[in-house]
């Protein structure tokens, strides 16, 4: 407590500094990838980002704040960080010299190239564990377990047998791996939402939703219940991001539920499911979404479409649940005296988050790219809040607050799918993605409805221990879905010069 307490005191710590304005770098440079498209050599982009977004994490997320011992020890946590984070940047290095022997099919390491590969892929999994628990990074140390000693395994799980060199060489050096195709989404498209999810919870949007969305609902007897809602779902078309929802909303929401009367975990529940619901409200969904759209082959748009329908019926639902709920434990609705009112000027402040979507509607409709609707978005972001937010440009710090959050959010993102990489090229050297995927084939044979039960029960197991993006990509890994460079195509009717497979 004394030591939380000097922290206070004393401000952010020098790491936080540093890591802040990283992040600040690399969401800036995300804006610019997304309106001037790719550099010349994929390989530098994809290595680069990554040995930035995993200094952001040992920054951000420190083993000495974990350990929480005393000096000594803590020397020995940044002493051990900073070693993870040479030996990463070495191997970053090797992986760009290494990768036009790969395309040149010259495939030999010496010892010391296989030890530092060895050390970045483990440090990739640490930094997964610091980002999103033990679960995911649990996934990869066994996966690489099975490489190394399941080739003894009988039945479905066996394999011929593979040692070091032989591993780390599709997961670290070349494209099929770590820096495969699902780390160039991120970087081409992904990186741009997530810091427009920042920006746009910085802009103090979050707070005009939440006063236009109790307003709107003073009438029903769910009161904030439904205004949890309304304001989730609004704000997850601008952001898709479930964090962003969650503190952008929830904060004020949670303690409204409270005092009207549902119980402390009603109101929890209620919002985290309102805010996850954002992932699959258009125009803005998840991160998993882009992802979806390069590897099924169909433009973002028609992915967006196809989620409509759902994401109507997700918030009915909860609608629907709330009003029950309500009637349940005796709650009326609001006396006209004691409902909200919109303050004046909230219909014009609120173009601070109808714009942004207008914005990226427009753009999609004019057939650009999802990446340069992104960088409208952020731009109409930025202009409609120094605009309409005086708050904003008395205190414009809070710009470069939300840019170093989304460097980090984006961080925590490009560790998350570096650690699925390792999937990606351990099931690709074992043959397991193939062999699962002609089993759940052989199901087809009565229809597709037990397939479908099967991924959906898949998903579901997966989700509880995992964010979205991760339990999607694996779950569509052991379906048997290539994610490889050259697999990737333009949408139909999507592609310019912003589209990029970088």
């Amino acid at each position: 407590m004394a030591d939380a307490r000097t922290a206070r005191q004393n401000g952010p710590p020098l790491s936080l500094w540093i890591g802040g304005a990283l992040g600040i770098a690399v969401s800036v440079h995300a804006v610019f990838i997304a309106w001037y498209g790719p550099y010349t050599a994929p390989g530098y982009i994809r290595a680069g980002v990554m040995m930035a977004c995993a200094v952001i994490m040992v920054l951000w997320k420190p083993l000495a704040l974990e350990i929480g011992r005393g000096g000594v020890t803590r020397a020995l946590a940044w002493m051990l960080d900073l070693a993870m984070l040479a030996n990463f940047a070495y191997a970053s290095l090797l992986f760009l010299r290494q990768v036009s022997n790969v395309n040149l099919l010259i495939l030999s390491y010496s010892p010391a190239e296989i030890a530092t590969a060895t050390g970045a892929i483990l440090t990739l999994i640490e930094l997964t564990r610091r980002a999103f628990g033990p679960i995911l990074a649990l996934v990869g140390a066994v996966v690489l377990a099975y490489a190394l000693w399941g080739g003894g395994l009988p039945g479905f799980f066996s394999h011929s047998g593979f040692d070091l060199e032989t591993l780390v060489g599709p997961i670290w050096y070349g494209f099929q791996g770590v820096f495969g195709f699902a780390t160039s989404t991120i970087i081409s498209v992904v990186f741009i939402y997530i810091v427009f999810g920042a920006m746009l919870e910085g802009s103090g949007a979050g707070e005009l939703m939440i006063r236009v969305a109790l307003w709107a609902t003073g009438r029903s007897r769910g009161g904030a219940g439904h205004a949890a809602i309304l304001a989730s779902s609004v704000f997850g078309m601008s952001s898709g991001s479930v964090v962003a929802n969650v503190v952008g909303t929830g904060t004020v929401t949670i303690p409204l539920i409270k005092r009207r009367g549902f119980s402390p975990a009603f109101a929890g529940a209620l919002e985290a499911a309102a805010s996850s619901g954002g992932q699959i409200m258009p125009p803005v969904l998840g991160a998993a979404a882009f992802l979806m759209a390069q590897l099924v082959g169909l433009s973002y748009q028609s992915i967006v479409i196809a989620s409509t329908l759902p994401a109507l019926l997700f918030y009915f639902a909860l609608f629907v649940s709330v009003e029950k709920e309500a009637r349940r434990l005796g709650i009326e609705p609001l006396a006209d005296a004691e409902r909200p009112r919109l303050q004046p000027g909230d219909g014009l402040r609120s173009l601070m988050f109808v714009a942004p979507i207008a914005a990226i509607l427009v753009t999609l409709a004019l057939g650009r790219s999802t990446a340069m609707a992104g960088f409208w978005a952020v731009i109409t972001t930025l202009v409609t809040a120094l605009i309409l937010n005086p708050a904003l440009r008395q205190q414009p710090g809070k710009l470069l607050v939300a840019l170093a959050r989304g460097g980090y959010a984006g961080a925590q993102v490009m560790v998350a799918v570096g650690s699925i990489g390792i999937l990606v090229g351990v099931f690709d050297l074992t043959g397991l993605g193939l062999r699962f995927a002609m089993a759940v084939s052989s199901l087809q044979t009565s229809g597709l409805l037990v397939p479908l039960l099967l991924s959906a029960a898949a998903c579901l197991v997966l989700g509880m221990g995992m964010s979205t993006l991760p339990a999607y990509l694996i779950e569509t890994l052991l379906r048997g879905r290539a994610i490889c460079p050259g697999n990737a195509s333009p949408p139909p009717g999507g592609a310019d010069r912003n589209f990029i497979f970088i």
